[in-house]
């Protein structure tokens, strides 16, 4: 093209937006398509002006096309191709097949339309064949049918298809829509429906494609598709990043389009004026393109006056600031200023060098004395970042005759300057090359020219420049002797300069990875060049890797007489590559393999194992009490021990046993070759001995055990995750047994896992949504009964499987991390329930609340007795906090300290199931607790059996000696009730008095009752 369209222009932005944000600029070339070769500047720009990226747009010839692939593969330069789709390129283009399924849904099933006939686009463009593609198929998909004699050419703009448009709407008055390839056909046919009579959209629905800016100023305005042409522009400029990067983003990349639903479709008595630009809006762009227009009137005017270059600078100078030009550069061939081309060298055959004749910057003409001729398209001055991100390249033109080129920095939306500008200044300068003053001045500049170059001569033997960068430069003659090389180049190596000089490069014991060295000579021979990494030995012996590009320099189609080696030293590079794989798959604490490393081998071994008939063991470890311990000594105690932990469980296993760690304190061992279920079974029996051992860390001692699953290949699956997965299923029974045990996969453990694992689900569902309750079981005073307290106790009322037993879920939630969220509920909702109590009935009743170990542990459980007292009004005195004897025996100093604490605050502590544990009143003299509740054991059997009669006798009499209140727990017959109170224990619980109530029911029958 030869000026920025409506379809440039958004790419461009969207270009722009995401390079500047990157540092580059970007150059725009713009030429004509008529051609079948490329402008020799374009080829310039690719083959001589390094870019670090190619954005190719869709809009050029196929043979174009072909010369653009061509040079940027030749050539290494990462390249995006727009709206194309070309086989193995990385390739953006809107989605039209997407877009337009779209717009037809919208024609189809919201407007209503049945009978829509379709205007082709152009037959070779694939956007259009899509198009008409989808079309059809969206018509087969809702059972319409598609007549043939309602898809119609486009090309309106010519007689005969207006004569079709006119005959098929003369003839089918039942249509009720036309669907048109794209925006501007859409256009012709409105106006055909007008002059018909037709009104849009009452009579017939009309959509384009492309929201070309002329849709909006119809009327209706058109509905049609955006093809996201900005989002398209900054898709390839990110692409092109990761091209240049080394990173492979992927072939095809296609931008969804979005339907722009305008009035040529919606009812006639929805019209606003929201369908079309309105009339403001018409009033300022007019205002916008009068001024422009104007502003090029008097340039044009002007460069007709010019006969010097003198002239053309001083009138361009004046007029480019108010079109909104930042910069210009005129260069001029060197044929057309008389020059011979071949006193230039590096110049494409057949085409001219250029001299810079004008460098308009920053409101502003600079002088350009002795510009040299050059085949260098850019110019010298041309530096640093651009003010908009774009350079526009366009040839000048005098007639037929090709002059030079002009560089125009431009804001968007400028294609009427730029082609203005190229074709008035190349008529002016036409005219101006013609006068005796430019020739002085071309005269003049030759001899300029030939100083420079002499000067530039000498400045070309020069090796400053290599010798000052970073990369190692060695030139190589045929017999691999060194010529020369620059200090990079040694200290790569470990050599001094001098050493190397004439040396064999062999002396460096290179040697290659991926091609071999009989590849590298073939790619030297065939294309005079060769890239890779290669290996090499340092002077002071160490191995050292290299990304190496070799070039040939000689003869074209012989051996080359010496080789250019570049090299770059990428050892840290690689070393940090692997560093970063080998983090990728291990685990970071244990130095073990992780499951995706697991994964891999284990796969290995299978296929190893099935290969040769031999059987294969996977034991999936469990560490016991891990979690209690991380918890109560902190995460560097914690990973301390993994860290012990992994290490035993290498000392236990043989080398060719495999062990990852896949989960916080979870690991997986691969058995080969150990023979069978019962050698899997004594290796499990020693993984559990092994780590069942104490260890010391920090200055505690710690003891943890293990639960160990085992699944057994072929028996119990044929692939890694199959095997992983049933392994741990078996240490889920381990681990409910109690753990510190082993179990084999049975295939019923599956289904137990996955209906622990849709428990544990619902619980966490449960607890977060309030899908609790309390009951309520009443403490009472002996032998009256009068209520003194009650217990509350959750309960869990599932929504599929009815009520489920605390035996059940208090468990699971203490193992799967749940116990902490669940008791603090318990504790927030006892407060609140005392609350409503004491407001509905006047009356405080003392509840006391279970809590685990865990939460002793892991939660500020003092903090969160006050938060809940005080944000429901409870005073503490009305708490009681109750802890099982041997969750106290395990923690006993950690769980002193908060009992201490919150005896400090007023709340009453109570040690639960007392007996069941190490029934020490030692401990207990020290212990800051206040309630004794004896566990229901002893209870059950008081009646009949002396010794737990005698035991009771004296758990009262010594609790009472430290000043102690018991409660005695699970009573249910009279008797018992009786025989307690004898005792001299005054209070009790138990199914005798009542089963725990949910809380209206507790309130019916003590508290309205007592009130």
């Amino acid at each position: 093209m030869t000026g920025l369209s409506s379809y440039q222009i958004p790419l461009l932005e969207g270009i722009r937006t995401v390079l500047l944000e990157r540092g580059y600029s970007v150059v725009v070339h713009l030429h004509d398509l008529s051609s079948a070769e490329l402008p020799w500047q374009l080829r310039c720009l690719l083959t001589h002006g390094r870019p670090a990226g190619v954005i190719a747009s869709g809009c050029v010839t196929a043979a174009q096309d072909e010369q653009v692939r061509r040079l940027v593969t030749e050539h290494g330069i990462p390249t995006v191709h727009l709206g194309k789709d070309l086989p193995g390129e990385t390739c953006v283009r809107g989605d039209n097949v997407q877009g337009m399924a779209a717009l037809m849904a919208h024609l189809l099933d919201e407007h209503g339309a049945r009978r829509p006939a379709f205007i082709r686009g152009t037959a070779h463009q694939p956007d259009h064949r899509d198009r008409e593609r989808v079309f059809r198929e969206e018509l087969a998909r809702r059972g319409l049918p598609v007549d043939e004699e309602l898809v119609i050419e486009g090309g309106l703009h010519q007689t005969p298809r207006v004569r079709a448009l006119r005959a098929l709407l003369s003839a089918r008055p039942d249509l009720d829509a036309l669907v048109a390839s794209d925006d501007i056909a859409a256009i012709f046919a409105v106006d055909i429906l007008a002059e018909l009579g037709w009104q849009v959209p009452r009579d017939i629905a009309v959509t384009g494609f492309d929201n070309h800016p002329s849709a909006t100023l119809t009327w209706p305005a058109i509905t049609s598709v955006d093809q996201n042409l900005v989002l398209q522009g900054t898709t390839a400029a990110t692409a092109l990043l990761y091209l240049m990067t080394g990173a492979a983003p992927g072939e095809h990349h296609y931008v969804p389009c979005r339907v722009v639903v305008r009035g040529s479709t919606r009812r006639q008595d929805t019209l606003t004026t929201d369908d079309g630009l309105g009339v403001e809006s018409v009033a300022r762009l007019a205002q916008q393109h009068l001024s422009e227009q104007n502003n090029l009137m008097r340039l044009s005017r002007s460069l007709i006056d010019c006969r010097t270059p003198e002239d053309i600078r001083a009138t361009l100078a004046d007029e480019l600031g108010p079109l909104g030009i930042r910069r210009c550069f005129l260069a001029l061939r060197q044929d057309a200023l008389h020059g011979d081309p071949a006193a230039v060298g590096g110049v494409e055959e057949g085409h001219s060098p250029t001299a810079l004749v004008m460098d308009y910057r920053d409101q502003g003409s600079h002088p350009v004395p002795g510009a040299p001729f050059t085949s260098c398209l850019l110019p010298e001055a041309l530096q640093g970042e651009l003010d908009t991100g774009f350079l526009v390249v366009q040839a000048l033109h005098a007639g037929e005759e090709e002059l030079g080129h002009q560089l125009l920095e431009v804001p968007l939306g400028t294609s009427a300057i730029t082609e203005t500008l190229r074709l008035d200044v190349g008529k002016a300068l036409r005219a101006a090359l013609d006068t005796r003053e430019l020739r002085d001045t071309v005269h003049e500049l030759r001899r300029e020219m030939e100083e420079r170059r002499r000067a530039e001569a000498q400045l070309q033997l020069s090796s400053t420049v290599i010798d000052q960068t970073a990369d190692g430069i060695a030139i190589v003659d045929s017999r691999a002797r060194i010529l020369s090389l620059n200090p990079a180049f040694a200290a790569m190596t470990g050599y001094p300069v001098a050493e190397l000089t004439g040396r064999s490069i062999t002396l460096l014991r290179l040697r290659q990875e991926g091609d071999t060295f009989r590849t590298v000579r073939e790619a030297l021979l065939g294309q005079g060049h060769w890239e890779g990494e290669m290996w090499s030995r340092r002077r002071d012996g160490e191995q050292s890797l290299a990304r190496v590009s070799v070039s040939g320099v000689g003869t074209p189609g012989q051996e080359p007489d010496q080789y250019v080696v570049v090299c770059n030293d990428v050892t840290e590079l690689r070393r940090k590559d692997e560093f970063i794989q080998h983090l990728a798959l291990h685990d970071e604490l244990t130095g073990l393999p992780n499951r995706a490393l697991l994964t891999d081998r284990l796969t290995q071994r299978i296929a190893l194992a099935r290969r040769h008939g031999e059987p294969l063991g996977v034991i999936f470890v469990d560490l016991d009490r891990f979690k209690m311990i991380n918890g109560s000594y902190g995460h560097e105690v914690g990973n301390e021990l993994l860290t012990t932990m992994a290490v035993r469980l290498r000392d236990v296993l043989r080398d060719s046993d495999a062990i990852a760690r896949v989960g916080g304190d979870e690991f997986v061992v691969v058995l080969t070759r150990a023979g069978g279920p019962e050698d899997y079974a004594a290796v499990a029996q020693r993984i559990i001995a092994q780590l069942s051992r104490p260890v010391t860390v920090d200055g505690h001692q710690l003891r943890v055990g293990a639960s160990v699953g085992i699944a057994c290949f072929p028996d119990d699956g044929g692939e890694a995750v199959a095997l992983t997965r049933n392994a741990e299923a078996a240490r889920h029974s381990a681990k409910s047994a109690g753990g510190g045990t082993y179990c084999f996969f049975r295939p019923e453990m599956t289904t137990q896992a996955q209906l622990q694992l849709q428990l544990e689900m619902d619980l966490r569902e449960a607890v977060e949504s309030g899908g609790l309750e309390l009951f309520y079981q009443p403490k009472v005073l002996l032998p009256g009964g009068d209520l003194c307290g009650a217990e509350a106790l959750v309960r869990w009322r599932h929504p599929v499987r009815g009520m489920v037993g605390p035996l059940e879920f208090i468990p699971l939630a203490e193992e799967r991390g749940i116990i902490c969220d669940l008791g603090s509920w318990v504790l927030d909702e006892a407060c609140r329930q005392s609350r409503a109590w004491r407001d509905a009935h006047g009356r405080t009743v003392k509840i006391g609340v279970n809590v685990s170990a865990v939460q002793v542990q892991q939660s500020d459980l003092v903090k969160q007795v006050v938060a809940s007292c005080y944000r429901h009004e409870v005073e503490s005195a009305d708490i009681e906090v109750e802890l099982t004897e041997s969750s106290i025996m395990d923690n006993l100093d950690e769980v002193s300290e908060t009992f201490s604490d919150l005896r400090g605050i007023g709340v009453t502590v109570a040690v639960d199931d007392f007996g069941t544990g190490h029934s020490s009143f030692a401990y207990l003299r020290d212990l800051p607790v206040d309630v004794l509740k004896i566990d229901r054991a002893f209870i059950m059997n008081v009646e009949n059996k002396v010794k737990d009669r005698e035991i009771l006798k004296t758990i009262v009499t010594l609790a009472q000696a430290l000043s102690l209140d018991v409660v005695a727990e699970g009573v249910e017959t009279r008797n018992q009730a009786d025989l307690l109170a004898s005792f001299g224990c005054r209070t009790a619980q138990g199914y005798l008095f009542a089963r725990p109530l949910p809380a209206a029911e507790f309130a019916d029958t003590y508290l309205a009752r007592a009130a």
